[in-house]
């Protein structure tokens, strides 16, 4: 089976985590596939070949058995910017996978929310194209799932069916694990970022404050696990900042290999992070973090039962605090996750089952149908 991921590469390792869940629960699911990564932020990916690849071949989406959008905050509004108007909505969906259907089944998975602290679901139901757009892509799609409470209860609002699950992040570490196994876990892991998130659209995290914190933070956790403590940079901006706030050169991490984010992530115990996907990875191999952002993205803490902080609202006394008694249950929670991880695989598996077994009766239905309509003109 030939499948199309509508992702990115080389670009956020989190959406590799996203990515590399989902086709862990494919192969549970006894899905045998081919895949191909459309980076969303370069449409000749769209092409066969490398996603560099500059030959227009074959538009792999036209010729997929299914594409799959992989993660990502889908459902968005953030100024005059939406999930409806970004700039690979055009050259993906209204140019294509809503020109190719039924032909080219589709289904959305772990489909996040994006909007302020202070906003909800009414934000992005207020903006018209965001609305018809949703509508439009929904109609498309065999199966959808999503990643936090607040993008179902925008689904829920617009009568759209959809199921609430955590991030597929959190499988990545299956995938992996099938073909590492388990390390002993001892690091503790550190993700803060300048502004509390990936961005500070909202305006509501004074720099000045939050860098006080961070950096307090820094000291006292240096103070506490001199050497297991590691700050876990995903983009080299970050670790310009680790430096800023006092982290040892010999203690900051990066790569631009998601897989070697799991390979170190395999190796601890606990985490503190601004980067949610590394939370969400970290909580696959059943380790806890506790979760700082600054927009809705947060709320995918709640599917995992995940300690999370507003970064406006983000103390350092309080953030340690809460972190000391995290690593004092850390037994139960790894218990918890593990389970949580085991009943929820479980009816992610069953969902795709289904999806997969009722795109191949469709699938059937317009072979017959191509036959009848041969068979008649073959007879004429």
């Amino acid at each position: 089976m030939k499948i199309s991921f509508i992702t990115t590469i080389e670009t956020n390792p989190g959406d590799d985590f996203v990515r590399c869940g989902i086709e862990y629960l494919l192969g549970q699911a006894g899905i045998d596939f081919s895949p191909h990564h459309i980076n969303k932020h370069n449409a000749l990916s769209r092409f066969a070949g490398l996603h560099d690849d500059r030959e227009a071949g074959i538009d792999v989406m036209r010729s997929s058995d299914l594409v799959i959008q992989s993660g990502a905050p889908f459902y968005w509004k953030v100024g005059e910017s939406t999930g409806a108007n970004v700039d690979w909505v055009k050259p993906i969906y209204r140019e294509r996978l809503f020109l190719y259907q039924p032909q080219v089944p589709f289904i959305n998975l772990a489909a996040g929310s994006c909007v302020g602290p202070k906003d909800s679901a009414a934000t992005i139901l207020a903006d018209l194209e965001s609305v018809e757009f949703i509508r439009q892509v929904s109609a498309i799609s065999t199966l959808n799932t999503v990643r936090d409470q607040l993008a179902g209860d925008l689904l829920s609002a617009l009568e759209l069916e959809h199921h609430v699950l955590p991030c597929t992040a959190f499988w990545a570490s299956s995938r992996w694990q099938q073909r590492r196994g388990v390390k002993k876990a001892n690091l503790i892991a550190v993700n803060l970022m300048p502004a509390g998130g990936h961005y500070n659209f909202w305006e509501t995290v004074d720099p000045v404050w939050w860098e006080s914190q961070c950096r307090l933070v820094t000291q006292e956790l240096n103070k506490r696990y001199p050497v297991n403590s590691v700050f876990v940079a995903h983009s080299r901006d970050e670790c310009d900042w680790a430096l800023q706030l006092g982290w040892p050169v010999a203690k900051i991490y990066y790569s631009v290999d998601y897989r070697a984010y799991l390979e170190l992530y395999s190796h601890c115990r606990a985490g503190l992070f601004n980067r949610l996907h590394g939370a969400v990875a970290l909580a696959g191999f059943g380790r806890p973090s506790l979760m700082i952002g600054n927009d809705s993205r947060l709320l995918m803490a709640d599917e995992l039962g995940l300690p999370r902080f507003w970064a406006s609202q983000v103390v350092a006394e309080q953030i340690l605090l809460n972190f000391d008694t995290m690593l004092a249950d850390e037994v139960d929670r790894e218990r918890e996750l593990k389970s949580l991880k085991q009943s929820k695989e479980k009816i992610y598996v069953e969902l795709l089952c289904d999806a997969i077994g009722e795109l191949s009766n469709q699938k059937s239905k317009r072979n017959n149908v191509w036959r009848w309509l041969a068979g008649m003109v073959r007879e004429r």
